[in-house]
């Protein structure tokens, strides 16, 4: 079932994605994309990959996101961020399971779970049409709002202790708090 978490910046939404991971695909790759970041005209390349001649500067085959993350979680941080025509083809990729990489001409099923999040007023996004409605349902079958962590103090320690624990995997002597 698709996530969808919804919180301002520094909430811990990749945090709690990875939290959410921990299922029957925690052996399975983890794969972390942060949408706002990518190069909207390269969006669909990088999230389904593509063929080599797909289109200009495809010197090579590309694997996608999607398939890199085959049999685990894709998470898809700042989803508002991708393009129309993205979201489309994401759409898809939640109604069928099907993929279809830029220059190929037969879609293939993807074995994933995908966990969404933005700091964006999804519903404000909505109705500007710089996010699409359907998609937003599709998604909003595990909808999570976060809090920002001044509201969840307990929350803090945690928080910490899970930082301090993955800096101690690569330290000789372990820190402690």
């Amino acid at each position: 079932m698709p996530i969808l978490i919804l919180g301002e910046t520094a909430t811990g939404k990749e945090l709690f994605a990875k939290l959410i991971f921990i299922s029957n695909r925690s052996r399975q790759p983890f794969v972390a994309i942060n949408c706002s970041a990518i190069s909207k005209d390269l969006a669909e390349s990088i999230l389904f990959g593509h063929k080599r001649g797909a289109f200009t500067g495809a010197i090579t085959d590309q694997t996608g996101k999607f398939d890199t993350a085959h049999a685990g979680t894709l998470f898809l941080d700042e989803l508002g961020e991708l393009p129309i025509a993205t979201q489309s083809k994401l759409l898809r990729v939640l109604e069928d399971g099907m993929i279809e990489p830029l220059g190929y001409t037969k879609p293939h099923k993807a074995d994933i779970r995908i966990i969404a999040a933005t700091n964006q007023n999804i519903h404000e996004a909505i109705k500007s049409g710089k996010f699409r409605y359907d998609l937003y349902y599709r998604l909003d079958v595990g909808e999570i709002h976060l809090l920002l962590l001044r509201r969840r103090r307990s929350d803090i320690p945690k928080i910490a202790l899970y930082i301090l624990d993955k800096i101690n995997e690569s330290l000789k002597s372990p820190k402690r708090l």
